[in-house]
């Protein structure tokens, strides 16, 4: 390396914590030491790097903007890297003997502005300076000692840690007393409304999906976008500039509903990944005196968004190459003879003047590998008109009912905990905690018994499935649904259809159809058991048997001798 050369210097500055407002000078000191100490040396600038919000125990190959700077094309751009501080390399001594190591392999230079005698190329000097990296890591353990130890004790002392701020809820600092000073959450009363909303219509059914697509027509903010607009709102209330995101118009998504009703803090209950957090009595810790919902609200709203989240056996549409035509009723069918699925084919024939198009459900039996010597076919048309005179005729003309899981009260668990930390309390003050704020501990006491008073007087209910009327009847919802709608439908309620490949008239195959778990709600609404019967077919309409039953007796052979339709209470 010619000494007469100017060498190309790489300035590093790095800070840990990034708060996102102009409060912090920490990055502009180090570039203004920096490239001073570059300017006195009449070293030439190869780049300013500025590592925000990144911690000095990642490695250093793995920063955003210091890692394309040792990649083998970065490395051949300087000679030498200064830094302001031996700890704005880094806080693990492990990353910087690896990193010391390749500064050597690479004849580059490293220089420490604080520390002149700070030097590598001797035994001596990469020693004292390893014993310093050793001390760096040191204090970084200690102090995720402390926050870890700050976290444990806000979170048992039902304060707020700060980080990510619960949907719904805003962070306010407690006055006075033993926790003067400290972080508390309160509702956010507009967005305590929209959680409510959100509960109410999970339990009532509705998908997380359709409940984002409402909030995004209604035009609410999500979460996020709240808070930066109440930052923005508190700013220039206090006449300042805000320097934090502007509001970015972020849209709702299903997960992002799922998760928020998922959160122990809907229940104002302290969460800690994602669980909730418990003391050493395996008691669970409070984030807030006022929640949202009770334990039984939400958990009953938990339970209601998992069981849409069950799979059904049913597969999902198959699009018909070329015609784009979804097959509604694949995988609902059954060969009699064999019990394969039953499939929609599609064949062409080419006729004098024409090309002829064939659409068949058929037993699927040879490509399973199964032999069947009466293997069932239907017309598309047959199959699919029989299944919608099974399901109109059944409950086209009744009202359409939707069963609804309906929390009840319950609050034995709200008041026993209360109970105990009343009890807690009332220890507490014996042994002297109390001693210095007394107007806290009967503060405290006041809300406790207040709390215990209340949840004595609510009444008690049992949970349960209520069943409510959407004002339309079955036959309105089936024919304002397209094809992909009804395949939903399909899929949810769960009708299995059988065919024969011979009915009453040996020319025509035989069906029979069972309407699934939609039984029980054409029951409610006031449907009698099934009665059908179609001119050209043996049918067999079943709305008031179960799937085993309805199987059973098919294997069993009760349904193989032509009769009228069956009657099955």
């Amino acid at each position: 390396m010619s000494p007469e050369k100017p060498l190309r210097a790489l300035l590093m500055s790095r800070i840990s914590v990034d708060r996102g407002d102009s409060k912090s000078t920490s990055l502009q000191r180090q570039a203004e030491e920096l490239t001073g100490w570059q300017e006195s040396q009449g070293h030439a600038l190869t780049h300013l790097v500025v590592d925000k919000a990144v911690s000095g125990s990642i490695d250093l190959a793995e920063r955003p903007s210091l890692g394309p700077w040792l990649t083998e094309e970065g490395l051949r751009q300087w000679d030498v890297m200064a830094v302001t501080t031996q700890d704005r390399i880094g806080r693990n001594d492990i990353h910087f003997l690896s990193f010391v190591k390749e500064i050597i392999d690479r004849e580059k230079q490293l220089v420490v502005l604080d520390d002149p005698s700070f030097d590598i190329s001797t035994e001596d000097g990469r020693m004292i300076a390893y014993i310093k990296a050793c001390q760096a890591a040191k204090e970084l353990r200690k102090i995720r000692e402390r926050c870890t130890n700050t976290a444990r004790w806000l979170r048992n002392n039902g304060c707020f840690k700060g980080g990510n701020t619960p949907f719904a809820y805003l962070p306010v600092r407690i006055r006075g007393g033993v926790f003067g000073g400290r972080l508390t959450l309160v509702p956010d009363p507009e967005y305590a409304k929209i959680l409510k909303w959100i509960c109410e219509q999970m339990r009532e059914g509705i998908s997380p999906q359709s409940i984002a697509m409402q909030l995004n027509a209604q035009g609410v903010l999500t979460w996020r976008d709240r808070l930066r607009e109440l930052r923005m709102r508190d700013a220039a209330e206090r006449g300042e500039e805000y320097t934090g995101l502007e509001v970015q118009g972020h849209l709702w998504n299903p997960n992002v509903v799922a998760n928020i009703v998922r959160h122990p803090s809907v229940a104002g209950f302290q969460a800690y990944k994602h669980k909730i957090h418990e003391d050493e009595n395996g008691e669970p810790l409070m984030c807030t005196e006022f929640p949202h919902l009770s334990e039984t609200e939400w958990r009953t709203t938990v339970v209601a968004l998992d069981a849409r989240s069950k799979p059904r056996p049913i597969e999902m549409p198959r699009i018909l190459v070329g015609l784009g035509d979804i097959s509604l009723y694949a995988g609902i069918g059954s060969c009699r003879n064999c019990a394969s699925p039953m499939y929609l084919h599609e064949a062409t024939k080419k006729l004098k003047y024409r090309t002829a198009v064939y659409r068949n459900y058929r037993c699927h039996a040879a490509a399973r590998g199964v032999k069947c010597d009466h293997r069932a076919a239907v017309k598309k048309d047959e199959y699919e008109d029989f299944f919608e005179d099974v399901l109109l005729g059944s409950a086209g003309d009744l009202p359409e009912v939707v069963k609804i899981w309906t929390p009840g009260e319950d609050h034995t668990e709200e008041l026993e905990r209360a109970q105990r930390r009343l009890a807690q309390l009332e220890t507490d003050y014996a042994d002297g905690v109390y001693d210095d704020d007394p107007k806290a501990y009967h503060r405290i006491r006041t809300l406790i018994n207040g709390k215990i008073v209340k949840l004595d007087l609510l009444p008690h209910r049992p949970s349960q499935y209520i069943y409510r009327e959407t004002g339309r009847t079955w036959g309105e919802k089936w024919k304002t649904m397209n094809d992909l709608d009804r395949r939903a439908f399909l899929v949810q309620v769960g009708p299995r259809m059988v065919v024969w490949k011979e009915g009453h008239n040996p020319d025509h195959p035989g069906l029979m159809a069972d309407l699934g778990d939609m039984k029980e709600l054409v029951k409610v609404a006031g449907a009698l058991e099934a009665d059908l019967q179609h001119p050209a077919l043996r049918q067999h309409a079943l709305s008031n048997v179960s799937k085993r039953q309805f199987m059973s007796m098919v294997k069993d052979g009760i349904l193989d001798q032509p009769r009228p339709a069956l009657r099955v209470a």
